[in-house]
């Protein structure tokens, strides 16, 4: 088949056995952070190079999404599409009460990223309502490569975990 579905969640406890034994879908339990995410969409570029859909809609607090925005992006190709779902929290304009969210992360991401997303804002606008204001993002031709913010320098994402991926092993 020319199309595959690729499911991530850190459970399975809310998806339909059926969706295991549907054709072209994958899953899985694994955070979207966890490095076999990464190596496996590596894998599933080569089998299907055609363009990727990505919506982001797991743990939204700032900093999680933050590390999906550093990862995906890297995994994403001029003309793929993210959306970054909730974007809505903390005060935008639903649950003020929230804390920092996929909001603060995109425009953060955005403003240290220039030119790594074309916002579309047509999609965005086209119902006049949104869950995800500012997040329907298509990854833009000629962009620079990605800029990790200082506090992510320790996290699991790293240039040792990408090499590794790109020679087909996960670590």
């Amino acid at each position: 088949s020319s199309h595959l579905v690729l499911g991530v969640d850190i459970e399975d406890t809310f998806i339909d056995q059926e969706v295991f034994e549907t054709p072209n879908v994958e899953v899985l339990i694994r955070p979207s952070t966890h490095e076999d995410v990464s190596c496996r969409i590596r894998a599933l570029r080569s089998e299907y190079p055609g363009r990727m859909f990505v919506v982001l809609d797991g743990d939204h607090t700032k900093d999680n999404v933050m590390m999906e925005l550093q990862i995906f992006t890297r995994l994403l190709s001029p003309g793929d599409y993210l959306i970054v779902e909730d974007t809505n929290v903390n005060g935008h304009p639903v649950n003020p009460e929230w804390g920092p969210g996929p909001w603060e992360a995109v425009t953060e991401f955005l403003a240290a990223n220039r030119g790594a997303y074309d916002r579309d804002l047509e999609r965005e606008l086209r119902f006049g309502f949104t869950q995800a204001p500012i997040g329907f993002l298509r990854r833009a031709p000629g962009a620079l490569p990605v800029q990790d913010p200082l506090w992510l320098a320790g996290a699991s994402l790293s240039n040792r975990t990408y090499a590794a991926c790109e020679e087909g092993r996960c670590v």
